[in-house]
Protein backbone atom coordinates (compact mmCIF):
# COMPACT_ATOMS: atom_id res chain seq x y z
CA UNK A 1 0.00 0.00 0.00
CA UNK A 2 1.26 3.50 -0.82
CA UNK A 3 0.60 7.08 0.16
CA UNK A 4 1.42 9.71 -2.44
CA UNK A 5 0.54 13.25 -3.44
CA UNK A 6 -2.26 13.58 -5.98
CA UNK A 7 -1.86 17.33 -6.62
CA UNK A 8 0.04 18.95 -9.48
CA UNK A 9 2.26 21.99 -8.70
CA UNK A 10 0.01 24.84 -7.52
CA UNK A 11 0.08 28.35 -6.13
CA UNK A 12 -0.73 29.16 -2.52
CA UNK A 13 -3.40 28.88 -1.19
CA UNK A 14 -4.02 25.28 -2.13
CA UNK A 15 -4.92 21.82 -0.92
CA UNK A 16 -2.27 19.20 -0.26
CA UNK A 17 -4.09 16.09 -1.42
CA UNK A 18 -3.13 12.51 -0.47
CA UNK A 19 -4.56 9.41 -2.11
CA UNK A 20 -4.19 5.97 -0.51
CA UNK A 21 -3.66 3.30 -3.19
CA UNK A 22 -2.44 -0.23 -3.59
CA UNK A 23 -0.80 -0.86 -6.96
CA UNK A 24 -1.31 -4.29 -8.56
CA UNK A 25 0.54 -5.13 -11.82
CA UNK A 26 -1.60 -6.44 -14.69
CA UNK A 27 -0.23 -9.11 -17.00
CA UNK A 28 0.41 -7.46 -20.41
CA UNK A 29 -1.45 -8.69 -23.47
CA UNK A 30 0.51 -10.08 -26.38
CA UNK A 31 2.36 -7.34 -28.26
CA UNK A 32 2.30 -4.73 -25.49
CA UNK A 33 5.61 -2.93 -24.97
CA UNK A 34 5.00 -1.42 -21.56
CA UNK A 35 3.72 -2.53 -18.16
CA UNK A 36 0.22 -1.27 -17.34
CA UNK A 37 -1.18 -0.92 -13.85
CA UNK A 38 -4.59 -1.13 -12.23
CA UNK A 39 -5.32 0.95 -9.13
CA UNK A 40 -7.51 -0.19 -6.21
CA UNK A 41 -8.41 2.11 -3.31
CA UNK A 42 -7.59 0.98 0.23
CA UNK A 43 -8.23 2.91 3.47
CA UNK A 44 -6.44 2.99 6.82
CA UNK A 45 -7.85 1.12 9.79
CA UNK A 46 -5.30 2.26 12.37
CA UNK A 47 -3.62 5.42 13.66
CA UNK A 48 -0.72 6.60 11.47
CA UNK A 49 1.25 9.78 10.79
CA UNK A 50 3.78 11.05 8.28
CA UNK A 51 6.18 13.98 8.05
CA UNK A 52 6.12 16.60 5.31
CA UNK A 53 9.78 17.33 4.62
CA UNK A 54 9.98 20.89 3.26
CA UNK A 55 12.59 21.78 0.61
CA UNK A 56 12.74 25.58 0.24
CA UNK A 57 13.55 27.21 -3.11
CA UNK A 58 14.29 30.76 -4.27
CA UNK A 59 14.93 32.10 -0.76
CA UNK A 60 11.74 30.74 0.80
CA UNK A 61 11.69 29.85 4.50
CA UNK A 62 9.17 28.21 6.83
CA UNK A 63 8.08 31.74 7.82
CA UNK A 64 6.64 32.33 4.34
CA UNK A 65 3.73 29.85 4.67
CA UNK A 66 1.62 28.01 7.21
CA UNK A 67 -0.66 24.99 7.31
CA UNK A 68 -4.34 25.48 8.09
CA UNK A 69 -5.65 22.91 10.64
CA UNK A 70 -8.37 20.82 8.91
CA UNK A 71 -11.88 21.85 9.96
CA UNK A 72 -13.00 18.22 9.67
CA UNK A 73 -10.33 16.14 11.39
CA UNK A 74 -12.33 12.93 10.96
CA UNK A 75 -12.10 13.35 7.20
CA UNK A 76 -8.65 14.92 6.87
CA UNK A 77 -6.70 14.24 10.05
CA UNK A 78 -4.73 16.81 12.03
CA UNK A 79 -1.50 18.77 11.54
CA UNK A 80 1.15 19.63 14.15
CA UNK A 81 4.22 21.34 12.84
CA UNK A 82 5.11 19.27 9.77
CA UNK A 83 3.56 16.05 11.12
CA UNK A 84 0.28 15.07 9.50
CA UNK A 85 -1.76 12.56 11.54
CA UNK A 86 -3.92 10.79 8.98
CA UNK A 87 -7.61 9.94 9.27
CA UNK A 88 -8.89 6.37 9.43
CA UNK A 89 -11.57 5.01 7.19
CA UNK A 90 -10.85 7.54 4.41
CA UNK A 91 -9.57 7.04 0.87
CA UNK A 92 -7.98 10.52 0.72
CA UNK A 93 -7.05 13.43 2.97
CA UNK A 94 -6.73 17.16 2.38
CA UNK A 95 -4.60 19.79 4.11
CA UNK A 96 -4.63 23.49 3.30
CA UNK A 97 -1.57 25.74 3.12
CA UNK A 98 -1.46 29.52 2.79
CA UNK A 99 1.15 32.23 2.35
CA UNK A 100 2.08 34.44 5.28
CA UNK A 101 1.57 38.10 4.35
CA UNK A 102 4.77 39.84 5.39
CA UNK A 103 6.87 42.76 4.28
CA UNK A 104 9.43 40.63 2.47
CA UNK A 105 9.68 40.31 -1.27
CA UNK A 106 8.80 36.62 -1.71
CA UNK A 107 8.16 36.58 -5.45
CA UNK A 108 9.78 33.62 -7.19
CA UNK A 109 9.93 31.52 -4.02
CA UNK A 110 8.53 28.00 -3.67
CA UNK A 111 8.49 25.04 -1.32
CA UNK A 112 8.59 21.37 -2.29
CA UNK A 113 7.17 18.79 0.15
CA UNK A 114 8.43 15.21 0.26
CA UNK A 115 6.64 12.48 2.26
CA UNK A 116 8.96 10.99 4.93
CA UNK A 117 8.85 9.12 8.28
CA UNK A 118 5.64 7.12 8.00
CA UNK A 119 4.74 5.70 11.42
CA UNK A 120 1.94 3.49 12.70
CA UNK A 121 0.92 2.02 9.34
CA UNK A 122 2.40 -1.47 9.09
CA UNK A 123 2.44 -2.72 5.52
CA UNK A 124 2.12 0.73 3.99
CA UNK A 125 4.87 2.58 2.15
CA UNK A 126 5.37 6.08 0.76
CA UNK A 127 5.13 6.96 -2.91
CA UNK A 128 7.85 9.04 -4.57
CA UNK A 129 5.59 11.86 -5.81
CA UNK A 130 6.36 15.33 -4.48
CA UNK A 131 4.21 18.43 -3.98
CA UNK A 132 5.53 21.83 -5.13
CA UNK A 133 3.81 25.06 -4.04
CA UNK A 134 4.75 28.42 -5.62
CA UNK A 135 4.58 31.56 -3.49
CA UNK A 136 3.54 34.81 -5.17
CA UNK A 137 4.03 38.16 -3.51
CA UNK A 138 2.00 41.30 -2.87
CA UNK A 139 4.91 43.38 -1.65
CA UNK A 140 6.09 44.29 -5.15
CA UNK A 141 3.49 45.68 -7.49
CA UNK A 142 2.69 46.61 -11.06
CA UNK A 143 4.75 48.85 -13.33
CA UNK A 144 3.90 50.40 -16.71
CA UNK A 145 3.58 53.68 -18.54
CA UNK A 146 1.07 56.11 -17.05
CA UNK A 147 -0.10 57.10 -20.56
CA UNK A 148 0.25 55.64 -24.05
CA UNK A 149 1.12 58.90 -25.84
CA UNK A 150 2.53 62.36 -25.24
CA UNK A 151 3.06 65.31 -27.60
CA UNK A 152 5.84 67.86 -27.52
CA UNK A 153 7.05 70.68 -29.78
CA UNK A 154 10.63 71.10 -30.81
CA UNK A 155 12.14 74.06 -28.93
CA UNK A 156 12.89 77.27 -30.82
CA UNK A 157 16.54 76.78 -29.92
CA UNK A 158 18.69 74.56 -27.75
CA UNK A 159 17.00 71.83 -25.73
CA UNK A 160 14.30 71.25 -23.16
CA UNK A 161 13.32 68.33 -20.91
CA UNK A 162 10.14 66.35 -21.50
CA UNK A 163 9.14 63.76 -18.85
CA UNK A 164 7.51 60.40 -19.55
CA UNK A 165 5.88 58.92 -16.43
CA UNK A 166 6.06 55.32 -15.29
CA UNK A 167 3.25 54.28 -12.94
CA UNK A 168 4.60 52.15 -10.08
CA UNK A 169 2.35 50.50 -7.50
CA UNK A 170 4.33 49.26 -4.55
CA UNK A 171 7.91 49.72 -3.43
CA UNK A 172 10.77 47.38 -4.41
CA UNK A 173 12.62 45.61 -1.62
CA UNK A 174 15.85 46.27 -3.52
CA UNK A 175 16.52 48.61 -6.49
CA UNK A 176 16.38 47.14 -9.99
CA UNK A 177 16.84 48.39 -13.56
CA UNK A 178 13.89 48.40 -15.96
CA UNK A 179 14.72 47.71 -19.62
CA UNK A 180 12.99 49.95 -22.18
CA UNK A 181 13.47 49.51 -25.94
CA UNK A 182 13.48 52.54 -28.26
CA UNK A 183 12.30 52.74 -31.87
CA UNK A 184 10.49 55.23 -34.12
CA UNK A 185 11.24 57.76 -36.85
CA UNK A 186 13.04 60.31 -34.67
CA UNK A 187 16.83 60.26 -34.39
CA UNK A 188 17.50 59.02 -30.86
CA UNK A 189 20.89 59.47 -29.24
CA UNK A 190 23.30 61.79 -27.45
CA UNK A 191 24.62 63.65 -30.49
CA UNK A 192 23.87 67.32 -31.12
CA UNK A 193 21.96 66.55 -34.33
CA UNK A 194 19.73 63.87 -32.72
CA UNK A 195 16.10 64.74 -32.00
CA UNK A 196 15.82 63.20 -28.52
CA UNK A 197 17.80 61.36 -25.88
CA UNK A 198 17.33 59.65 -22.52
CA UNK A 199 19.30 57.32 -20.25
CA UNK A 200 18.29 53.63 -20.20
CA UNK A 201 17.75 51.31 -18.40
CA UNK A 202 15.67 53.16 -15.81
CA UNK A 203 16.50 52.69 -12.14
CA UNK A 204 13.48 51.72 -10.01
CA UNK A 205 14.07 52.32 -6.32
CA UNK A 206 12.59 54.03 -3.29
CA UNK A 207 14.68 57.07 -4.23
CA UNK A 208 13.31 57.30 -7.79
CA UNK A 209 9.63 56.65 -6.93
CA UNK A 210 7.62 59.70 -5.88
CA UNK A 211 3.88 59.42 -5.30
CA UNK A 212 3.74 56.19 -7.29
CA UNK A 213 5.56 57.68 -10.30
CA UNK A 214 9.03 57.43 -11.81
CA UNK A 215 9.76 60.28 -14.21
CA UNK A 216 11.97 59.51 -17.23
CA UNK A 217 13.61 62.74 -18.48
CA UNK A 218 13.88 63.12 -22.26
CA UNK A 219 16.07 65.76 -23.85
CA UNK A 220 14.28 67.24 -26.89
CA UNK A 221 16.53 69.19 -29.29
CA UNK A 222 15.96 71.85 -31.90
CA UNK A 223 17.29 71.00 -35.34
CA UNK A 224 17.05 72.39 -38.86
CA UNK A 225 15.65 69.24 -40.47
CA UNK A 226 12.42 69.85 -42.42
CA UNK A 227 10.31 67.22 -40.65
CA UNK A 228 6.71 67.80 -39.67
CA UNK A 229 6.19 65.09 -37.07
CA UNK A 230 8.57 62.49 -35.66
CA UNK A 231 8.05 59.74 -33.11
CA UNK A 232 9.99 58.09 -30.31
CA UNK A 233 8.38 54.73 -29.46
CA UNK A 234 9.17 53.28 -26.03
CA UNK A 235 8.39 49.63 -25.27
CA UNK A 236 8.87 47.58 -22.11
CA UNK A 237 9.59 44.06 -23.42
CA UNK A 238 7.61 41.14 -22.02
CA UNK A 239 10.82 39.21 -21.30
CA UNK A 240 14.32 40.15 -20.19
CA UNK A 241 12.95 43.42 -18.86
CA UNK A 242 14.64 43.46 -15.46
CA UNK A 243 11.50 42.51 -13.50
CA UNK A 244 12.54 38.94 -12.72
CA UNK A 245 12.98 38.60 -8.96
CA UNK A 246 11.84 42.19 -8.34
CA UNK A 247 8.35 41.27 -7.16
CA UNK A 248 6.86 43.49 -9.89
CA UNK A 249 4.76 42.57 -12.90
CA UNK A 250 3.96 44.47 -16.09
CA UNK A 251 0.88 46.66 -16.22
CA UNK A 252 -1.41 47.16 -19.20
CA UNK A 253 0.53 50.09 -20.72
CA UNK A 254 3.84 48.69 -21.96
CA UNK A 255 4.18 51.12 -24.89
CA UNK A 256 4.44 54.91 -25.00
CA UNK A 257 4.84 57.11 -28.09
CA UNK A 258 6.34 60.59 -27.94
CA UNK A 259 5.18 62.68 -30.91
CA UNK A 260 7.63 65.52 -31.64
CA UNK A 261 6.26 68.37 -33.73
CA UNK A 262 8.87 70.49 -35.47
CA UNK A 263 9.06 74.20 -34.81
CA UNK A 264 9.66 74.82 -38.53
CA UNK A 265 6.75 75.85 -40.75
CA UNK A 266 6.85 73.09 -43.34
CA UNK A 267 4.69 71.84 -46.20
CA UNK A 268 5.62 68.28 -47.22
CA UNK A 269 4.18 65.16 -48.85
CA UNK A 270 3.10 62.63 -46.21
CA UNK A 271 1.45 59.92 -48.35
CA UNK A 272 3.40 56.90 -49.56
CA UNK A 273 3.76 55.64 -53.12
CA UNK A 274 0.44 54.94 -54.86
CA UNK A 275 -1.02 53.20 -57.91
CA UNK A 276 -3.78 54.22 -60.32
CA UNK A 277 -5.24 51.93 -62.99
CA UNK A 278 -6.95 52.63 -66.28
CA UNK A 279 -10.55 51.56 -66.67
CA UNK A 280 -11.12 50.95 -62.98
CA UNK A 281 -11.89 54.48 -61.84
CA UNK A 282 -9.29 54.05 -59.11
CA UNK A 283 -8.38 57.18 -57.18
CA UNK A 284 -5.30 57.80 -55.11
CA UNK A 285 -5.07 60.42 -52.34
CA UNK A 286 -2.00 62.63 -52.42
CA UNK A 287 -1.62 64.06 -48.91
CA UNK A 288 0.24 67.17 -47.80
CA UNK A 289 1.19 67.76 -44.18
CA UNK A 290 1.20 71.42 -43.09
CA UNK A 291 3.09 71.63 -39.81
CA UNK A 292 1.69 75.03 -38.85
CA UNK A 293 -1.78 75.84 -40.22
CA UNK A 294 -1.83 78.82 -42.54
CA UNK A 295 -3.55 81.84 -40.95
CA UNK A 296 -6.99 82.94 -42.08
CA UNK A 297 -6.83 85.27 -45.08
CA UNK A 298 -3.54 83.85 -46.37
CA UNK A 299 -3.35 82.79 -50.02
CA UNK A 300 -0.60 80.23 -50.42
CA UNK A 301 0.04 77.72 -53.16
CA UNK A 302 2.57 75.14 -54.26
CA UNK A 303 3.45 73.81 -57.69
CA UNK A 304 3.52 70.05 -58.28
CA UNK A 305 6.48 69.54 -60.61
CA UNK A 306 5.80 66.29 -62.51
CA UNK A 307 8.71 64.01 -63.43
CA UNK A 308 7.45 61.46 -65.95
CA UNK A 309 8.95 57.97 -66.12
CA UNK A 310 8.61 55.00 -68.49
CA UNK A 311 7.03 57.02 -71.28
CA UNK A 312 4.30 58.63 -69.14
CA UNK A 313 2.95 62.05 -70.09
CA UNK A 314 0.57 64.53 -68.53
CA UNK A 315 -2.17 63.01 -70.73
CA UNK A 316 -2.04 59.74 -68.76
CA UNK A 317 -3.48 61.13 -65.50
CA UNK A 318 -5.58 63.97 -64.13
CA UNK A 319 -6.23 65.61 -60.79
CA UNK A 320 -9.73 65.52 -59.30
CA UNK A 321 -10.80 68.93 -57.91
CA UNK A 322 -11.34 68.57 -54.11
CA UNK A 323 -15.04 68.36 -53.19
CA UNK A 324 -14.30 70.24 -49.95
CA UNK A 325 -12.11 73.21 -50.87
CA UNK A 326 -12.17 74.61 -47.32
CA UNK A 327 -10.46 71.47 -46.05
CA UNK A 328 -8.25 70.61 -49.02
CA UNK A 329 -7.81 73.74 -51.16
CA UNK A 330 -8.19 73.90 -54.93
CA UNK A 331 -6.21 72.68 -57.96
CA UNK A 332 -5.62 74.50 -61.25
CA UNK A 333 -3.23 72.78 -63.65
CA UNK A 334 -0.33 71.80 -61.42
CA UNK A 335 -0.86 74.63 -58.94
CA UNK A 336 -2.36 73.58 -55.61
CA UNK A 337 -3.83 76.49 -53.60
CA UNK A 338 -3.61 75.42 -49.96
CA UNK A 339 -6.39 75.65 -47.37
CA UNK A 340 -6.03 77.86 -44.29
CA UNK A 341 -6.40 76.59 -40.72
CA UNK A 342 -5.60 72.98 -41.70
CA UNK A 343 -2.72 70.68 -40.79
CA UNK A 344 -3.14 68.55 -43.91
CA UNK A 345 -4.72 68.66 -47.35
CA UNK A 346 -5.71 65.90 -49.79
CA UNK A 347 -5.81 65.85 -53.57
CA UNK A 348 -6.99 62.91 -55.65
CA UNK A 349 -5.41 61.69 -58.90
CA UNK A 350 -6.74 59.14 -61.41
CA UNK A 351 -5.57 57.50 -64.64
CA UNK A 352 -6.98 58.61 -68.00
CA UNK A 353 -8.41 55.61 -69.88
CA UNK A 354 -6.90 55.75 -73.36
CA UNK A 355 -5.80 53.33 -76.09
CA UNK A 356 -2.09 53.71 -75.41
CA UNK A 357 -0.03 51.02 -73.76
CA UNK A 358 0.81 52.72 -70.46
CA UNK A 359 2.10 49.75 -68.48
CA UNK A 360 5.29 50.46 -66.56
CA UNK A 361 4.68 54.20 -66.51
CA UNK A 362 4.80 56.40 -63.43
CA UNK A 363 4.95 60.01 -62.37
CA UNK A 364 6.91 61.52 -59.47
CA UNK A 365 5.76 64.85 -58.06
CA UNK A 366 8.12 67.31 -56.39
CA UNK A 367 6.92 70.35 -54.44
CA UNK A 368 8.26 73.61 -55.89
CA UNK A 369 7.47 77.33 -55.91
CA UNK A 370 5.76 77.89 -52.56
CA UNK A 371 4.16 81.34 -52.71
CA UNK A 372 2.13 83.46 -50.31
CA UNK A 373 3.39 81.74 -47.14
CA UNK A 374 6.15 83.85 -45.62
CA UNK A 375 8.16 81.82 -43.09
CA UNK A 376 7.04 78.44 -44.51
CA UNK A 377 9.34 76.07 -46.38
CA UNK A 378 8.96 72.92 -48.48
CA UNK A 379 10.01 69.48 -47.30
CA UNK A 380 12.15 67.29 -49.49
CA UNK A 381 9.81 64.28 -49.75
CA UNK A 382 8.50 63.29 -53.19
CA UNK A 383 5.27 61.57 -54.24
CA UNK A 384 5.38 58.64 -56.68
CA UNK A 385 2.31 57.27 -58.50
CA UNK A 386 2.42 54.16 -60.69
CA UNK A 387 0.09 53.83 -63.70
CA UNK A 388 -1.22 50.40 -64.75
CA UNK A 389 -2.87 49.74 -68.10
CA UNK A 390 -6.00 47.95 -69.39
CA UNK A 391 -4.96 47.91 -73.07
Amino acid sequence: MRYFFLNQPVNIACWLHLLFLIIIPRTPHHGEDIQNYQFHNRFLTAFSALTLLALHNGGATSDDYEFVPPANSAANGTISGNTWTLPTGQREARLQIRAVDDGDNDDGESVTFVLTSLTGATGWSLGSAIQTVDITDNDGGVIGFAETKSKVREPASGTFIHHVDLSVSGMPATPFNLTINVSGSADFGPDADDDANAVFPVSISSASIENGTVKIPFTIRNDDDPETKEKVVLTIPSENNGLSGSGFSLGANTRHTIVIRANDNIVVFSSGAGTIAEGRATLFDITLSINQPLPAGATASVTLLALHNGGATSDDYEFVPPANSAANGTISGNTWTLPTGQREARLQIRAVDDDDDDNGESVTFVLTSLTGATGWSLGGATQSVNITDDD
